[in-house]
């Protein structure tokens, strides 16, 4: 069920585009613009379908192409990097397309072509940091390296705004990493997650408020689903804990879909159990069944066969409780790592609009503390209904690590869950390059030489 304001006045747009269509069928215009908004209330098939009508009156309408590109980015980066290139056979200055191209590339494994994409785009447009960001993610430095120096002297760009100018901070911060300048690296990312911090204004004292809900929730009111179509693993835990070497390794087996990090699971439960608190008075276990049947019609666009499905967004640890109900067969993974090396590694990776406790050290600190809670509280309410997989472990021990881990989820020893990295489907997150690695030991200490800057986290934390 979906939120009812917000649905009612998608869908009233809608059949009036639908209704101005029938007095002019090939109008480009309004055909594309349908597209959108089933784009906005997540009917991706519908979007494809009116995208795709579209380009068969016209096939080369740039605003139709990107918005499929866009749309087929999900379940089919191989035919969005097509669309993509034509769009630049067409106009090949568009720098956006290029960056969107260039991420294709990159979740396919093409990290030269991903490479020459982004370096097109700095000098079409050399203002446009975020293609210096990505560069630096797919580039190991050595000293002096000239794309440091370009990003070092766009510092004193005036014109540059705070965001751009955090994008830079967080490239220069991974060249000084490559070489091993821990100082100078800390420094400039310290100096990009404050720029952060102060755009979006996060503030730790809503997430409380909002775990404290979660705990205060009466889920005895909730029934199981007697009706479930599909089988879903879920990978959760705290952001850089190996959720995607975990998810790399599950997906890789011939029984199951890699989804990635798809959202759609929050917003079901915001909109059916979390926001209309009266809602949960009467029909239960009607609103179980539709939770279910959204959410297997939403991944259904990423893949329509009954393989398994994994859903590796991190913070569906929050609703482990409606899980237990919505999907009683399903597979609950839960990633720990050393906090200090979760910590880190989050700190100076660059999450954009979310994740937004990952800017600074303190709210780190709360927010690990939160997740340790719940997550007890869980394993009290819920007991065996969660595996705890260990990635010092993992890594450490992979064949038995990964054996158990694919017992636990009722899969056959497949010999390509252990040769996952040679997995040539797409990696749907933006770990893609640790993910394609394989089992490497370096990550394990990785945040030893900044425990001068971040040892503050570990007040907060309980275990």
């Amino acid at each position: 069920m979906k939120n009812p304001k917000r649905m009612s006045k998608n869908f009233q747009i809608i059949k009036k585009l639908q209704e101005d269509l029938k007095d002019d069928s090939k109008n480009v215009e309004l055909l594309n613009k349908i597209g959108i908004y089933y784009f906005r209330i997540e009917n991706l098939i519908k979007a494809e379908f009116y995208y795709k009508k579209a380009l068969t009156i016209d096939p080369n309408n740039i605003g139709v192409l990107n918005n499929l590109a866009i749309l087929k980015q999900r379940n089919s980066p191989k035919e969005s990097i097509s669309l993509y290139k034509k769009i630049l056979s067409i106009n090949k200055d568009i720098f956006e397309v290029r960056y969107n191209l260039s991420q294709c590339y990159s979740s396919v494994g093409k990290i030269l072509d991903a490479k020459i994409e982004l370096k097109k785009i700095l000098d079409i447009k050399p203002n446009f940091t975020r293609a210096d960001r990505m560069l630096s993610l797919i580039t190991k430095y050595t000293k002096n390296d000239d794309h440091f120096e370009k990003m070092n002297h766009k510092l004193n760009n005036e014109s540059l705004d705070d965001k751009q100018l955090s994008e830079l901070y967080f490239g220069i911060g991974k060249y000084y990493e490559d070489i091993r300048d821990y100082g100078n690296a800390y420094e400039n990312y310290l100096n990009g997650n404050k720029i952060n911090k102060t755009i979006y204004k996060y503030d730790i004292k809503i997430s409380q408020y909002n775990f404290s809900l979660i705990k205060k929730f009466d889920y005895t009111k909730l029934t199981i689903n007697s009706k479930v179509p599909r089988k879903i693993i879920f990978i959760v835990g705290m952001p850089r804990s190996g959720t995607s070497l975990v998810e790399s390794i599950i997906s890789s087996h011939s029984q199951v879909f890699g989804g990635g990090e798809v959202g759609y699971l929050n917003k079901i439960i915001g909109e059916n159990f979390l926001k209309n608190s009266i809602l949960y008075k009467e029909n239960i276990s009607k609103l179980i069944t539709q939770s279910a049947e959204r959410y297997i019609d939403s991944i259904s666009f990423l893949d329509d066969t009954r393989n398994i499905f994994t859903d590796k967004n991190l913070l569906n640890f929050r609703h482990i409780g409606f899980i237990k109900y919505i999907f009683p067969n399903a597979k609950i993974i839960n990633c720990i790592r050393n906090p200090g090396d979760t910590c880190w590694s989050s700190f100076k990776h660059y999450f954009e609009n979310s994740l937004l406790f990952t800017n600074d050290f303190d709210d780190f600190g709360k927010y690990y503390n939160l997740y340790e809670d719940l997550m007890s509280f869980w394993h009290q309410k819920f007991p065996n209904l969660v595996y705890d997989l260990n990635y010092e472990k993992l890594i450490d021990q992979p064949k038995k690590e990964i054996s158990e881990l694919l017992k636990y989820c009722n899969l056959s020893q497949d010999k390509k869950c252990f040769e996952h990295h040679k997995n040539v489907d797409t990696i749907k997150t933006s770990s893609f390059l640790q993910a394609r690695k394989g089992i490497y030991k370096s990550a394990i200490g990785s945040s030893k030489p900044y425990d001068i800057y971040i040892n503050k986290i570990y007040k907060y934390i309980k275990s």
